[in-house]
């Protein structure tokens, strides 16, 4: 028997969340597999159309029509099954543009022999759960990040929606605390009742066998002329929600005291043209240095190569745009850095306030500088920070660690 993951978000697309789901499904599926070893159940082999059939795992995810290519690539490297489907029509002459998932669940659930289905993201993952446990019986369980479950719930339908969906779930899974009492305030509203459901908190979890502290940044300083540089880091989607306007608005405060400090923005979103435009009037061209896009192999160089890394994060909340927790702040603890993040939404979790960085007050320049300068002129605290950041990311968000415990409360 399976578990069935629905999700409109996946890799290769980048993103947290499909970074986050991704994981999930890698870790349940591999720790089902030694289990099975240790019980001498008998490991599938492959077809013979070469095909991997082993695991206990099979994933619905979304296709996007212009990555098709990408995504097959991707799907063949894995040891678990992914069947993509356009889950959330992009045409606006069909409605409702989740219309199919529901069908395409169910021929999965019919002829994989699912036993549960985890809801991971996406209102069609919502649906089309709800729609197996209607018609096949299965439990089912809802993911929330934050944004995602904010903006569900601006439309009147949607909100009626997803209280129906609610009621029926067994229960639901956030990757903070702070996404867990968005679920608690909702079911409040809606008088859904949560003493009989599992209200698990999962968070993004880390590999520390990939973070290496000892590379080679020579090359990066020769290229951007960083000898006697302090590095100030931001890495993350150019949006609003992430607040390196901020940051860039602190520059002149940082830089008055201490004058030979940069600030790298690894990144691309629609947020960069104003950005930029911050740095110009602010006549920053000189400190301030947009990076783009980096690859997953180059980013541990940039990790290794800053003093500290900042991503103010703040609650916009006309918009229902929140930060669930800051994956990016272990990230750069992992290799020894300390953080700076905005005291808002789920950050707080990952930062442990004057252990492993500092909190600040997300729309204050004066504090984002203030905290800034106080780790970059004192060797010994930013030393201290880093390593008691790399040792809690180690050990308390490993992610096999984090997917062994958490599956044991899922079938508990």
């Amino acid at each position: 028997m399976k578990d069935l993951f629905i999700t409109a978000n996946f890799l290769p697309k980048i993103g947290g969340i499909e970074e986050y789901v991704f994981n999930l499904c890698k870790e349940w599926n591999d720790l089902t597999r030694e289990n099975n070893l240790c019980s001498n159940i008998k490991e599938p082999v492959d077809n013979f159309f070469g095909q991997k059939q082993e695991g206990s795992v099979i994933v619905l995810a979304h296709s996007y029509r212009k990555n098709k290519k990408a995504e097959k690539e991707f799907d063949q490297k894995q040891n678990f099954k992914i069947i993509r489907r356009i889950l959330d029509f992009p045409w606006k002459w069909i409605k409702p543009k989740w219309i199919l998932s529901p069908i395409f669940a169910y021929q999965i659930a019919k002829s994989e022999k699912i036993k549960r289905v985890h809801s991971a993201s996406g209102f069609a993952s919502f649906i089309s759960a709800y729609f197996l446990k209607r018609s096949l019986g299965l439990p089912y369980f809802i993911y929330v990040y934050g944004l995602d479950f904010l903006t569900l719930q601006k439309k009147w339908l949607k909100r009626r929606l997803l209280a129906m969906i609610f009621k029926q779930a067994d229960g639901f899974v956030g990757c903070s605390k702070f996404t867990q009492s968005l679920i608690k305030n909702f079911c409040q509203r809606f008088k859904i009742d949560l003493s009989k459901k599992k209200s698990i908190v999962l968070y993004p979890g880390v590999d520390a066998i990939k973070a290496r502290a000892d590379l080679d940044q020579r090359h990066l300083r020769e290229k951007y002329n960083l000898e006697d540089k302090k590095v100030l880091l931001s890495v993350g989607r150019l949006i609003g929600r992430k607040g390196f306007d901020k940051v860039i608005e602190a520059m002149p405060l940082i830089l008055k005291k201490l004058p030979n400090t940069v600030y790298f923005i690894v990144g691309e979103g629609l947020f960069r043209k104003e950005l930029e435009k911050i740095v110009k009037n602010l006549n920053l061209e000189n400190a301030v240095k947009f990076l783009g896009s980096v690859s997953d192999k180059s980013l541990p160089y940039f990790y290794n190569l800053c003093d500290i890394l900042l991503m103010p994060s703040r609650f916009i909340q006309a918009r229902g745009d929140v930060e669930g927790f800051g994956k990016v702040f272990l990230e750069a603890n992992l290799y020894g850095k300390p953080v700076i993040g905005g005291n808002s939404g789920g950050v707080p979790e990952a930062i442990l306030d004057g252990k492993t960085g500092f909190l600040v007050d997300p729309e204050s320049p004066g504090d984002i500088a203030e905290k800034a300068i106080r780790l970059l002129e004192d060797d010994d605290l930013r030393l201290k920070m880093g390593q008691a950041g790399r040792a809690r990311a180690v050990n308390e968000f490993n992610w096999k660690k984090l997917i062994s415990e958490f599956k044991r409360e899922i079938e508990r």
